[in-house]
């Protein structure tokens, strides 16, 4: 995704394109380096009326029955059903090199925490006579103490949280290790059953 465009959000054209990408990758047996900023669906009337969740649904059964193998680096977000779609959509994969890491700068979960706040807390925030400053300055301060990528990283089935300067190295010496793996017979061949027109 490109967080320049829509913030990065998952909308129907993105979704349609990741799509055909990821089946095109499956079929000519092409490893995936998956880079994520995928702050989630797109959402609003826009997005209702194309049915960004249906086609965003179909992207996400897509990447999970993928057999290719994939390098996923988290360079900033990765939240919601969207964001766990790229995250977590290669485990059990039958090929066996996936690598999943993440910067430190690296944030993902359920909802983004501003968000999240507002949510959860959103009526005692309007009682508050300062409009719930404070206490959202509060409820921040002691969130950002536990939502650390270091502290979550296994509960997300991340491999190792890596320095941004060696995402090259570490990503090429996957591809080669992919490759290696594709390259014997019983990893390629047609996937019965797997055209999606």
């Amino acid at each position: 995704s490109d967080g320049r465009f829509k913030g990065g959000a998952l909308d129907t054209p993105a979704s349609m394109k990741l799509r055909r990408h990821a089946d095109i990758c499956e079929l000519f047996h092409v490893p995936i380096l998956n880079l994520v900023d995928m702050p989630g669906f797109l959402v609003g009337s826009e997005a209702e009326l194309t049915a960004v969740i249906r086609h965003g649904m179909t992207v996400t059964a897509t990447l999970y029955s993928s057999d290719v193998p994939r390098f996923t680096c988290i360079m900033r977000r990765a939240f919601g059903v969207a964001g766990q779609a790229m995250i977590a959509s290669n485990d059990g994969n039958t090929v066996g090199v996936n690598t999943r890491v993440a910067w430190p700068s690296a944030d993902w979960g359920s909802l983004p925490l501003e968000g999240g706040v507002e949510a959860a807390y959103g009526r005692q925030l309007r009682m508050q006579a300062d409009g719930g400053e404070a206490m959202k300055a509060e409820l921040f301060e002691n969130m950002e103490k536990i939502r650390s990528p270091f502290r979550t990283t296994d509960s997300f089935g991340i491999e190792d949280i890596i320095d941004p300067r060696a995402t090259r190295a570490m990503a090429c010496q996957w591809a080669y290790m992919a490759y290696e793996k594709l390259k014997h017979g019983d990893q390629l061949g047609s996937r019965p059953g797997f055209f999606r027109p």
